[in-house]
């Protein structure tokens, strides 16, 4: 559609941020706007509405959450899964649940700027540039699912 001058175009957008973060504001070309946070089991969405009035940059702040870092197996055709299954993760009364299946020992990452104060179902076995590796242990015979759990502290 052509704009002769006298509509209003807008621009909705909704970029989807990591459990937990905090978002601080947004700007259009420079100048604060206004902004909603919705916050899901899963997700952290930013809602921006404003006037599209040319060429218009905007720029979100905020305060990561958590990322979880995995990269899945592919097993050749044929062959058994042998690799982890992230099945579901959210946030609930300020904890952070990941539901995954494994067999034997599995390890991953978790991009997680926050201080943990405790975990329940894995371990943190090591830090460096804010990634946190993980390791769970499963039965060594089948897949089965657990529940690792991170309390944080922001």
């Amino acid at each position: 559609a052509r704009n002769r001058g006298d509509e209003v175009y807008r621009l909705r957008f909704s970029p989807s941020f990591g459990l937990g973060t905090d978002i601080q504001r947004v700007l259009a070309n420079g100048k604060p706007v206004e902004f909603k946070v919705r916050e899901t089991r899963h997700d952290v969405h930013c809602l921006v509405d404003v006037p599209l009035e040319g060429e218009m940059e905007l720029v979100v702040d905020y305060k990561p959450g958590v990322d979880i870092i995995h990269s899945p197996v592919l097993p050749h055709l044929g062959d058994e899964t042998l690799g982890l299954k992230i099945v579901d993760y959210f946030k609930e009364n300020g904890r952070f649940h990941l539901i995954i299946e494994g067999k034997g020992h599995q390890e991953f990452n978790l991009s997680l700027p926050f201080r943990i104060i405790s975990t329940r179902g894995g371990e943190i076995i090591g830090e460096k540039d804010g990634i946190k590796s993980v390791r769970m242990v499963f039965s060594e015979d089948r897949y089965e699912r657990k529940e690792l759990v991170l309390v944080i502290e922001r």
